[in-house]
């Protein structure tokens, strides 16, 4: 490492002692509106981990840092040190703005269990070729 170059983790460490974790932890900014992407984007709706750190980052900005790579390791910091129940609170907010997600641009993807039955209905008898109707059966039986 070169003189005068101060890592990033150290800079992440001094913007957390900056912040108020309480506008963190819970979110300050959990309206799940404002995470849904719009819907001629191409853009997934955000996981729990970056609507933090867009937290984060809105807190940071207060604080006059505006350095992503500094914001997205503090951020990464202090999501691995929050506790579980701060955590879901995130989730329950991503999973709202996933729900709104689906609603809006119309993708729902549905699975249909449908039985199908294991042998065919039967056919009514030819009245021109018995002998060919009991090769069908045979066949399908050989087949299945």
């Amino acid at each position: 490492m070169s003189k005068g170059v101060i890592p990033v983790e150290n800079l992440a460490v001094t913007l957390m002692n900056k912040l108020n974790r309480r506008n963190i932890f819970p979110p300050l900014f959990n309206n799940p509106e404002s995470f849904v992407p719009p819907i001629d984007s191409k853009k997934k709706p955000f996981n729990s981990f970056l609507i933090c750190r867009r937290n984060v980052y809105k807190e940071s900005n207060c604080k006059g840092n505006h350095n992503m790579r500094v914001i997205c390791k503090a951020a990464s910091i202090l999501w691995n040190n929050a506790t579980l129940e701060e955590k879901n609170v995130y989730k329950e907010i991503a999973d709202r703005v996933y729900e709104i997600y689906l609603l809006r641009s119309g993708t729902f993807n549905f699975k249909l269990n449908i039985p199908f039955p294991k042998e065919p209905p039967p056919r009514p008898p030819s009245a021109t070729n018995h002998k060919k109707d009991l090769n069908r059966s045979k066949i399908y039986f050989l087949l299945n």
